[in-house]
């Protein structure tokens, strides 16, 4: 294989990483960035194009079979080491900071939670300070290798192949290092299971943790250069999940999702607005009868008169008049039939959604949606420290 192919794959990877790495700068106050915390990503994203593009220099040398000198290869290994766990930090921290937020433990009331009282560990200023102090170690170990004479016998060894000074406790070593990251994924996995989140952060940390445990399988190849490979496509990958998917979010116009406040719930007008509400209430009353009115058609003659504001059509007309007839609403104006099936809705069949399961499952919702938005805004560059008074579910 001729050794320039890496240097042509390095020089387009360069030329992808950093207008994107740019990109993410400039655009991190877009609520796609924002919400994952653009100091971490931009960190991961650099450390990424970093380890991707020693990875091909050194395969470059090992095709083109250019040996170096043992300084070379020092001040390689250690810029190596600085870069990996900066990346691997940087992921750490981002997992942490998605459960951290995200995961209520059936907890939404924020009057004494666990989270309020330590906000600050989920804000960007607070996960620098522990990166930095995460990383210091790492530092020194790097410096260790510079300035101790044989330390590269028990420290992670170098990428080039055929060395003889890469003995078995390096490599020993090394694995064992690796064996720990995998686990440290592994265990941000499972913390992460059970978390959900509006913004697919979940996802994103968990599809990076799962394709960096499985390039570690492909550590036990005889061969190095494959694994290196391996390495250099996982880092492409995890650039498209972690870089270029908010990135283009963030090119798009910012949706206006459909927001359910807890004020929203307490009148029927509104519920009937909003496609969420009009679903659980169907549901909720859909086998209810009060006063001899049965809640559910009662519901549907309300849609239909709603639909003929739009639609106004001789057909669909008497079809509200035979539908009313059969209710026992006896006006022959649409208008008149919709307010009197309003009225009745009102005060026959809100109460029954009031105390229906579907209202205590979209009132927890709407609380615990709020939680995350309070959340988000309060830990997030450039966010504003508002205050949402969410009451508690019983």
């Amino acid at each position: 294989m001729d050794g320039l192919i890496f240097i042509c794959w390095l020089i387009f990877s360069g030329l992808v990483y950093i207008p994107i790495g740019a990109l993410l700068i400039l655009r991190s106050h877009k609520k796609s960035i924002r919400n994952r915390s653009p100091l971490l990503v931009s960190i991961a994203h650099w450390s990424n194009f970093l380890e991707s593009a020693l990875l091909l220099l050194s395969l470059y040398f090992y095709f083109s079979h250019s040996t170096q000198d043992r300084n070379f290869d020092t001040f390689y290994q250690v810029i190596v080491i600085i870069v990996h766990y900066s990346y691997f930090i940087a992921y750490m921290l981002r997992c942490y900071r998605v459960y951290f937020i995200f995961n209520l433990e059936n907890q939404v009331d924020e009057e004494d939670s666990f989270f309020n009282k330590n906000i600050h560990r989920a804000g960007q200023k607070w996960l620098i300070k522990v990166f930095l102090v995460l990383l210091w170690p790492v530092f020194l170990i790097a410096i260790l290798r510079i300035l101790i004479s044989g330390a590269d016998e028990y420290f992670p060894p170098s990428y080039y192949e055929g060395q003889s000074h890469v003995t078995e406790v390096s490599e020993g070593i090394y694995l064992f290092i690796l064996f720990l990251e995998e686990l440290g994924f592994i265990f941000a996995v499972f913390k992460l299971r059970n978390v959900n989140d509006d913004f697919k952060m979940t996802v994103e940390v968990t599809s990076v943790c799962v394709l960096w445990v499985l390039t570690g399988m492909f550590s036990i190849f005889p061969q190095n250069w494959v694994w290196r490979i391996e390495v250099v496509i996982r880092n492409h990958l995890i650039m498209g999940i972690s870089s270029i998917y908010p990135l283009v979010k963030s090119l798009t116009p910012e949706s206006f999702d459909e927001v359910i406040t807890l004020e929203m719930l307490q009148s029927l007008e509104v519920v009937l607005q909003s496609e969420i509400t009009l679903d659980a209430f169907e549901k909720a009353i859909k086998n209810s009868n009060v006063k001899s009115f049965n809640g559910f058609e009662i519901l549907q003659l309300w849609l239909k008169c709603e639909n003929y504001k739009f639609k106004e059509t001789q057909e669909l007309k008497q079809e509200i008049l035979g539908h009313a007839k059969h209710v026992r609403i006896h006006s022959k104006d649409p208008d008149k039939i919709q307010a009197d099936a309003f009225n009745i809705l009102n005060q026959y069949f809100f109460p029954v959604f009031r105390h229906s399961e579907e209202y205590r499952v979209i009132l927890h919702n709407v609380a615990k949606q709020q939680i995350y938005m309070t959340r988000i805004m309060q830990t997030s560059l450039g966010g504003s420290q508002i205050e949402v008074l969410v009451p508690p579910i019983h």
